[in-house]
């Protein structure tokens, strides 16, 4: 997994979204421009004669963005333009912006939790086996990253990489994901 860049004088925070919300929060902290971490694990659970792949959140309720605290503008994360979103973990501050300072994840910390969501995604995958071709407009979850546990149509799956249109819970655009981070819903 490549670690997600950001700017100089940037950091990483933790905001808490409501339950099972975080997927949607991601989307919308995207579209306003944050850089954002998800982080989640596949597992393969068994019920009956049947096993399925699932996945399940590293750290339950929260997700990561990353800002500048100097720059204004990282509000609106907590706005009503993002549905969903709780908070930021921080403190209160007289002399900051509302009386209130977001939390700065120590440095390394979103690294190493991308190291281990990787690490936990490659191991499924080398026991999933190959991955099968997913045909057009058949359904299908992305299960990995920003996009993580959105649905939606499969437009086309060439070169390593699936297009498809999310549903319109999830704004209806089309997404270009790679082919691994995707399976059939």
């Amino acid at each position: 997994m490549t670690a997600l860049r950001i700017e100089e004088g940037h950091a990483w925070y933790a905001l808490e979204a409501r339950p099972k919300m975080a997927p949607a929060v991601a989307l919308s902290i995207t579209a306003l421009g944050f850089p954002v971490f998800l982080p989640f694990e596949r597992r393969t659970v068994q019920h009956a004669r049947k096993s399925e792949s699932k996945l399940y959140p590293l750290i339950t309720g929260y997700l990561f963005v990353a800002f500048n605290v100097a720059i204004a503008g990282w509000q609106e994360i907590v706005s009503d333009n993002v549905p969903g979103a709780i908070s930021l973990l921080g403190q209160r501050d007289s002399a900051s912006f509302g009386g209130f300072r977001p939390t700065k994840i120590r440095a390394g910390e979103i690294e190493h939790l991308m190291t281990i969501a990787e690490q936990l995604s490659q191991e499924q995958a080398e026991n999933d086996g190959p991955l099968p071709v997913l045909p057009p407009r058949s359904r299908a979850l992305i299960f990995v990253g920003v996009l993580a546990n959105l649905t939606g149509e499969v437009i086309h799956d060439e070169r390593g990489r699936v297009l498809m249109t999310l549903d319109k819970q999830f704004g209806g655009k089309p997404v270009s994901v790679p082919r691994e981070s995707v399976r059939g819903a």
